[in-house]
């Protein structure tokens, strides 16, 4: 029987602000290589299912398709990264445990 490894972090999700995605507290959001980024070589996508959830003001359909909320930082990403593409970790989740800070006004 294969051996499974499951590993746990806390951190942000880097360019959520970008994406517009409306994310909510313990959404289960999916990870994901993407190779042929042009700005990193090691960067992991958090994608969530669209299942018709609105993202700032636009529906989606229904569908399995997946949409892009942001991405791993990068310290964590060179990390994760190898260990993916080898499929040392197989599976990697984030589930959203609080929301993202605001920047005070004037700032």
């Amino acid at each position: 029987m294969a051996l499974v490894r499951i590993a746990t972090i806390k951190s942000r999700i880097k360019g959520h602000h970008v994406n517009n995605y409306d994310y909510r507290i313990g959404e289960e959001l999916q990870c994901k290589l993407e190779t042929k980024n042009k700005y990193s070589d090691h960067a992991i996508l958090v994608l969530a299912k669209k299942n018709g959830k609105k993202t700032k003001g636009k529906a989606c359909k229904k569908s399995d398709e997946w949409t892009t909320v942001g991405h791993v930082p990068d310290a964590f990403a060179e990390v994760l990264f190898p260990l993916m593409k080898t499929w040392k970790l197989y599976l990697v989740k984030a589930i959203v445990s609080e929301n993202h800070r605001v920047a005070p006004e004037g700032k």
